[in-house]
């Protein structure tokens, strides 16, 4: 695998992605698109948790509260289907999972994590 610093990387073809894998994505400075993920556990993402670059993540099917508390951790921008910008059927996200992701200190979907999480609520999608 070889990645220019200076592009994004697209990898949405991919449905699955292992630890290993992900810790080499976190090395690359730039954008990195995984919107056929339909599932990462908290460890790959853990593993891809020092990347700066901005993740988008539009594939996965359920954002578990293990994963939500990974994802708030993150200091990059995060891209999730939930309702907001997504595209096709949205990610099932619940109220706890919800809670833990709007702890993210930077932007989910272009928008604060908080301002996200209440706009789910406004709009009563998967809460």
């Amino acid at each position: 695998l070889v990645l220019r610093q200076d592009e994004e990387a697209g990898f949405d073809e991919f449905t699955s992605i292992k630890d290993d894998a992900a810790e080499i994505l976190s090395k690359h400075d730039d954008l990195i698109w995984l919107n056929g993920l339909e599932k990462i556990s908290a460890e790959a993402f853990h593993s891809l948790s020092s990347h700066q670059g901005g993740i988008q993540l539009m594939g996965l099917k359920e954002i578990t509260d293990e994963l939500a508390k990974s994802l708030a951790k993150y200091n990059g921008d995060l891209w999730l289907n939930l309702g907001v910008y997504g595209r096709g059927s949205r990610s099932k996200i619940d109220k706890t999972a919800a809670i833990s992701l709007s702890k993210h200190q930077g932007e989910i979907n272009g928008m604060n994590a908080k301002e996200l999480v209440n706009s789910l609520k406004f709009l009563k999608l998967n809460l």
